[in-house]
């Protein structure tokens, strides 16, 4: 989301050349420590600060700089969180808020532009601003204080951090606003694949036969695994072939499924019931786009509520936000997955795009020589939302962003939560991005709801995954609370969420399928669930880790049948027979026979699909076959099995397939490799970077973490791709947070000499679980009123 926004033609006038001040690449030269130092913590001490109403302490352990804040009232750890959110990741905050506002360019030039003017079209900004004047006083005072913090932290630096000064520029003061801006920013990036897939599914919808359509984009799979209602029985291919099916292109798709990342996640929770420890437990391992720093902030939290109740929070924080993400209060825990709820349409609408009104938006755009340009963006808007002219016509979008609420701060007093019922009542009701919300409390008890905003439906979900007509409609506010679905203590003990369909009954009417996960991984941590009689917290971490690939398994039952009818005189094709027939179930680093699956499997995606996905990448960024239909590993084993819609120019599935795992062979090949080298972990090696890297990758061996192959894939439990996984495995049970676990990829600081920059991280990569909890105090800054 992130990392491609960093301006080349900003930042090679001011780095080109540097790499060669030092000729040691192991030893960070001194011209960048000096760069980097100015913008390390405050950590020892007392520091005066005259907007904070009490004391606060702030301490951090050793191994991890995992900060502890203690003070007596909520306003004053807010006060704190933003003290050090500004201090070790201000930058971080500073990207999602002009992302969300649309203002890049002001800060990284003429390349962030376009980003810019798509994500003006919404005008969050000012919806930001119109729900400030909503917040009741007490959110209001957190947020407020939350602000002071920030600016105060970033005015205690030394210098400013880094990154601006390497850009030649100075941080704009943190406002309240922006807290929402962030909020406006996880939306986006949780529901980005909304409208590329609404797109392709219209476009499908106009170039095929009804029966054909249904085939091609259906509701559901045999790997489904919903918490309610029975799954449809999956529908049957037609004989005529749709004139989209073309025969096999020569180029390669334009995004391959092994390239495709879906925002998402697991998490799944157990009863005292079934739990070893007789305890309820939470596993939540948050899947995104994997960058230093980290997307999250690991934070203790201890203060005193209005009602007199000690609270201590225990978990993830978001920088730019002054609450608990996810993690555990003493008495609930909660985590969190993309729910791939329907919150986005498109309205196809006959009028010229000339008949709306405009709303017009001036972006600043910073020159590489100083100074700013003023683009000038025109945004035509119809009563549903901007209009776009597409080749498809043109398009009304309606965001349920749009819609008063979407975005609050109500979620707030989730962090306060007694109980599961009441933490499900907070998060019915709360402004947030779309989520499912696990949960466990200390009595023992579970629950799962969708939470956040939805959009207030007219008619049944099935009519909101292709665009609409005119006489489509949205209620004015968003769907009552009520309506959003809950389960709370199922009989056998366990909810499971893995970005999948959740329901397959009434419930569902309201949630709608903004492009759920096929349910591989559902299916797998469900089968590892039931497995076990009694649930300890290793179990819990073992599954978290689980690389076996029952999807992969499917595509191997289909290739080994007939490659070993096609394997006389064809060397090549034998040794790679013997690999995938050896090949088990995982996603292992040493595996041969799992890097040709999967490999074959692109290929195949690519052989089909190429040329339609050519044409709908040019209408719409990111569209294609994939997006409009999650399931379509299912869609297509069904045609090899039927032998219906044969790629031209073949004449049985048979050849097809096997050609393509020949292109694949020659590919492992190419050059003198033997086929033995090309194992997965070669070719899933971690690419966790600072964005900068990506414009000087001389400054790699300083703002990377290490290449490490990398166990796991996406359609297994342990989603672990280059760039892309599990940004946090946390597993926890309430009342007993000193046994809980959590790692990350990255460390606490963003500042490449911290000595948490990377702090835990090995940790991550061998799968080797870290206290929840800071260790041992090692620094204490204490913030205290008073002129500074």
């Amino acid at each position: 989301m992130i990392k491609e926004l960093i301006s080349t033609e900003i930042l090679s006038g001011l780095i080109s050349g540097a790499e060669f001040l030092s000729d040691n690449k192991s030893d960070m030269p001194a011209w960048l420590q000096a760069l980097c130092k100015p913008s390390l913590p405050n950590l020892d001490g007392i520091l005066k600060q005259p907007l904070l109403n009490d004391k606060v302490t702030i301490t951090r352990d050793a191994e991890l700089g995992i900060p502890g804040i203690t003070g007596k009232t909520r306003e004053d750890v807010s006060y704190a969180l933003g003290f050090i959110h500004a201090q070790d990741r201000f930058p971080q905050m500073d990207l999602m808020r002009r992302l969300a506002a649309g203002e890049l360019a002001e800060l990284l030039g003429v390349l962030a532009l376009k980003t810019d003017q798509q994500n003006r079209l919404w005008q969050f900004r000012t919806k930001a601003r119109d729900t400030l004047t909503t917040l009741p006083v007490s959110e209001k005072k957190i947020l407020t204080q939350y602000s002071r913090g920030v600016n105060a932290g970033l005015a205690s630096l030394a210098g400013h951090h880094f990154e601006y000064l390497a850009l030649l520029t100075t941080p704009a003061d943190w406002r309240d606003e922006d807290t929402l801006l962030v909020l406006y920013a996880l939306s986006s990036a949780l529901q980005q694949n909304q409208a590329p897939r609404l797109y392709a599914r219209g476009w499908f919808a106009r170039h095929t036969q009804t029966e054909q359509l249904e085939f091609l984009m259906p509701d559901t799979s045999e790997w489904d695994t919903p918490l309610t209602g029975t799954p449809p029985a999956p529908p049957v291919a037609p004989d005529a072939t749709p004139p989209v099916w073309w025969g096999q292109s020569s180029d390669r798709a334009p995004l391959l499924p092994s390239e495709h990342t879906y925002v998402g996640s697991n998490g799944w929770v157990v009863d005292s019931q079934h739990s070893e420890s007789g305890h309820a437990m939470l596993a939540n391992d948050m899947h995104l786009e994997l960058m230093l720093p980290n997307y999250w902030y690991r934070a203790k939290i201890t203060y005193c509520t209005d009602k007199g109740e000690n609270i201590t929070l225990a978990g993830l924080t978001l920088p730019g936000l002054p609450a608990t993400v996810v993690g555990s209060n003493g008495s609930i825990a909660w985590g969190l997955t993309n729910a791939y709820a329907s919150t986005f349409d498109f309205i196809r609408t006959k009028e010229p795009i000339t008949h709306w009104p405009v709303h017009q938006e001036m972006i600043k755009v910073r020159k590489l020589l100083g100074g700013y340009d003023t683009v000038e963006l025109n945004i035509p808007v119809s009563p549903w939302g901007p209009v776009v002219s597409t080749q498809e016509g043109n398009l009304d979008m309606r965001w349920v962003l749009q819609l008063p609420q979407a975005i609050s701060l109500n979620f707030l007093s989730l962090n306060e939560a007694n109980n599961v019922r009441e933490a499900i009542n907070i998060a019915k009701a709360s402004g947030m991005p779309a989520v499912n919300m696990m949960l466990a409390d200390k009595e023992g008890h579970i629950g799962w709801t969708l939470a956040g905003g939805l959009p207030q439906r007219l008619d049944p979900y099935e009519n909101y995954t292709y665009p609409l007509d005119e006489n489509s409609a949205w209620g004015a506010s968003l769907l009552a609370a009520e309506k959003h679905p809950d389960i709370v203590d199922p009989p056998d003990g366990i909810l499971w969420s893995a970005n999948n369909r959740q329901c397959f009954d009434n419930k569902y009417l309201y949630i709608g399928d903004g492009g759920a996960d096929i349910g591989v991984r559902s299916w797998e941590i469900k089968r590892c669930l039931k497995q076990a009689d009694k649930i300890s917290a290793d179990v819990m971490r073992a599954i978290q880790l689980d690389d076996r690939a029952p999807l992969i398994q499917k595509w191997k039952k289909v290739l080994l049948p007939l490659l070993n009818e096609q394997i006389i005189g064809h060397e090549l094709r034998k040794e790679a027979a013997g690999f995938i027939t050896e090949w088990q179930d995982s996603a292992c680093i040493d595996s041969v026979g799992y890097l040709l699956l999967s490999a074959w499997r692109d290929m195949i995606y690519s052989g089909i699909f190429s040329k339609v996905d050519k044409i709908l990448t040019a209408q719409w960024p990111q569209a294609s076959y994939m997006k409009a239909n999650t399931r379509w590993d299912e869609t297509v084993i069904t045609l090899i099995k039927a032998e219906k819609w044969i790629p031209s120019p073949y004449n049985c599935w048979a050849d097809f397939l096997v050609n393509q795992l020949d292109t694949v062979l020659t590919s492992l090949t190419s050059g003198g490799k033997k086929l033995t080298e090309a194992t997965w972990g070669q070719n899933n090696k971690a690419d966790i970077v600072h964005p900068f890297v990506h414009v000087f990758s001389f400054l790699r061996p300083w703002f990377a973490a290490p290449s490490d192959p990398l166990s796991g894939d996406h359609n297994v439990p342990h989603v672990n791709r280059p760039g892309f996984g599990a940004s946090s495995r946390l597993v926890v049970a309430p009342a007993k947070e000193d046994q809980g676990t959590l790692t990350m990829p990255g460390g606490q600081s963003g500042n490449p000499i911290s000595p948490w920059f990377l702090a835990g991280h090995d940790h991550w990569v061998k799968g080797e679980p870290l206290p929840l909890q800071p260790g041992k105090t090692a620094h204490t800054l204490v913030l205290e009123p008073g002129k500074s």
